[in-house]
């Protein structure tokens, strides 16, 4: 016997929907650029695991933290998820980014230094990038006071809503949160660097920096392959 039926397969419109990891956490997205554009989710990924189902241990102890095993680790900012996690995700250390597994949910990637280096030139460069990537939410714009502090406010003229999530340092501790967004780039700098980006809540820069540290604890975006 032969079975009959539909099956309705609904394209992915990039800007339109949003996509799930493998936690069940949704993101906006958004799309930027021409020739060709890039689909960005425009929130700081969250998961606790791998695309595999494998878990990426959350790690609170700073010795731990710290020990320079190049194993993935991840971490909410002060060790606190209630207050941190929903706004500004994970923050993760390199080896989670470019585990084989797979950081991103499936049919998308960690971007690299290239793809970041793309969107900077189509945002009219260094100078400029950043204020447009930020997020308009000021710590007194917010309830919550988890905006960016006051200085050089964020246009977000593309949704990208970039928010200042801060780091988790090599030896464990936890800074800069409503001052800095510090996004990871796949893509290493020296056996013991990668490139990341780098925004401040006092400047308009989108700085490119090759000296973050892989056991440095940072922010995640994600791009469509």
């Amino acid at each position: 016997m032969n079975a009959t039926g539909t099956i309705t397969v609904t394209a992915f419109t990039c800007g339109t929907n949003s996509i799930s990891d493998i936690d069940g956490n949704t993101y906006n997205t958004i799309v930027i650029g021409t020739s060709p554009a890039q689909c960005w989710m425009s929130e700081n990924l969250k998961t606790s695991r791998y695309r595999n189902g494998d878990i990426i241990p959350i790690v609170t102890d700073n010795t731990a933290w710290g020990n320079n095993s190049e194993t993935g680790k991840r971490s909410w900012y002060d060790n606190d998820s209630t207050t941190y996690e929903n706004l500004y995700g994970n923050l993760y250390n390199w080896y989670a980014v470019v585990d084989n597994r797979g950081l991103c949910p499936t049919g998308w990637h960690v971007s690299s230094d290239d793809e970041w280096s793309k969107l900077t030139s189509y945002l009219d460069g260094d100078n400029v990038a950043g204020r447009k990537l930020k997020s308009t939410a000021t710590n007194l714009t917010q309830g919550s006071g988890l905006g960016w502090d006051p200085g050089n406010p964020g246009t977000d003229n593309y949704g990208f809503s970039a928010f200042p999530g801060g780091l988790r340092n090599k030896e464990g501790g936890f800074g800069n949160i409503r001052i800095e967004a510090f996004l990871w780039c796949a893509t290493q700098s020296s056996p013991t660097t990668a490139w990341g980006r780098y925004m401040w809540y006092n400047l308009a820069l989108l700085y490119r920096h090759g000296l973050g540290l892989k056991s440095v604890g940072a922010s995640v975006r994600c791009l469509k392959d």
